[in-house]
C-alpha cells in the first residue's frame, strides 16, 4: 500500500468550483482493457494518438470503458460520441481501427466541429456518467473513483449509463466525473449523488458536488456555482447562460482581479455575481508532488438585477 499522502486529503481548503477543464466539445472513445499514465498518447492506434495530440480547450479527448472488469480488447471495433456541454444531440459513430481509409479520415476530423457526414447518428442510449478511475494516473481516482462505482453498483441503471473515463484534471477533487451532455464536471461525488439520473426522481447534484460547466471560464463556473448554492438550484438546467460583464485585471494597486458575471436562471430572471480572486497556499495538484500557491475565484457579493 502506498505511503504517500492522498492529494484529495490535502486539498480540503481548495476551493473546487471554478476549477473544471475548460472544453467546448468533448469526445469519447471506447478503449478497454488497462490505461497506464499516458493511455492517450500511448495508444496503439495511430488516429488516436493524433486526436491526443490536438486535445485542449477547444476539443477534449478521453478514454471511456464500461465500468467493472477491463479484458483486453479482441476486436477492433469501437464506439466513438462527441458533444458540446449543453447540446442535447450527443453523435456517435461505429470506428473499425483496421477498415481501409478509417485512420486518414479520423486523423484529418476537425474536432472543434459537430460532426455531420452519415458515418455520424444522434445516439440513443449514451454514457451518462463517466467516472474517472484512471489510477496509473493518480491514485486518488484508482481508490475513490472505483469505491464511488462500487458504491453504485447495486442501482440498475449504473451498468448502461455510467462508465468510466480517463484523466479529468483535479485528482485532489476525487472523485471525479463528467456529465453528459450538459458538460458539468463534479468532484468529491457523494454516493448519494446520482449525476446519471437527469430525468427521474433523483435526479438532483447540489452545487457543493460542481466543479464548473466546462464551457465556462473560470470565473463564470463560480458564478454559475454561486447561484445554485443561493437559489438551491441542483439540475443542470436551472442555469441557462453565464456572461461576464466586467473584469479589471491586477495591478501594482491591486494585484488580484476582479470580475462581474451575468447569470440567468431557467426562469429569466438575471443575477450580477461580483467575484475576486484570492490566494490559496499548499495547493497539492497530485498525489507525491509539492504544495504550490495558486489563485481561485471567489464570489463576494449576488445581487438581482430586477429593478
Amino acid at each position: 500500500m502506498s505511503t504517500v499522502p492522498a492529494c484529495n486529503a490535502l486539498s480540503l481548503h481548495v476551493p473546487m468550483a471554478g476549477s473544471a477543464p475548460l472544453a467546448q466539445r468533448w469526445w469519447l472513445i471506447e478503449s478497454s482493457g488497462a490505461w497506464g499514465t499516458r493511455p492517450l498518447a500511448d495508444s496503439p492506434v495511430e488516429w488516436i494518438r493524433q486526436w491526443a495530440a490536438r486535445s485542449g480547450s477547444a476539443a477534449r479527448v478521453v478514454l471511456i470503458r464500461r465500468a467493472g472488469s477491463h479484458p483486453v480488447r479482441t476486436h477492433d471495433t469501437r464506439q466513438v460520441f462527441t458533444f458540446a456541454p449543453g447540446d442535447q444531440d450527443v453523435m456517435t459513430a461505429q470506428v473499425h481501427d483496421t477498415t481501409a481509409g478509417t485512420q486518414p479520415r479520423f486523423a484529418q476530423m476537425d474536432l472543434t466541429l459537430k460532426p455531420s457526414d452519415a458515418r455520424w447518428q444522434v445516439a440513443s442510449v449514451y454514457p451518462r456518467f463517466l467516472v474517472c478511475t484512471n489510477g496509473k494516473r493518480d491514485l486518488c481516482c484508482a481508490r475513490d473513483g472505483r469505491a464511488l462505482l462500487n458504491a453504485w453498483d447495486s442501482l440498475v441503471s449504473v451498468q448502461d449509463d455510467v462508465w468510466e473515463c480517463t484523466h479529468l484534471g483535479g485528482h485532489r477533487f476525487a472523485p471525479t466525473g463528467l456529465a453528459v451532455p450538459s458538460g458539468y464536471v463534479l468532484g468529491r461525488i457523494s454516493p448519494d449523488v446520482k449525476p446519471w439520473a437527469h430525468d427521474g426522481p433523483d435526479a438532483f447534484t447540489p452545487a457543493e458536488f460542481i466543479r464548473g460547466r466546462s464551457d465556462l471560464d473560470a470565473a463564470a463556473q463560480v458564478a454559475d456555482v454561486a447561484v445554485r448554492s443561493k437559489l438551491g438550484f441542483d439540475r443542470f438546467t436551472d442555469i441557462t447562460s453565464c456572461a461576464v460583464v466586467e473584469h479589471r485585471s491586477g495591478n501594482a494597486y491591486a494585484p488580484l482581479a476582479s470580475s462581474t458575471v451575468e447569470v440567468t436562471d431557467y426562469t429569466g430572471n438575471r443575477w450580477h455575481v461580483h467575484l475576486r480572486e484570492e490566494d490559496v497556499d499548499h495547493v497539492v495538484a497530485s498525489c507525491g508532488s509539492p504544495g504550490k500557491h495558486q489563485r481561485a475565484w471567489v464570489a463576494i457579493d449576488i445581487e438581482s438585477t430586477r429593478s
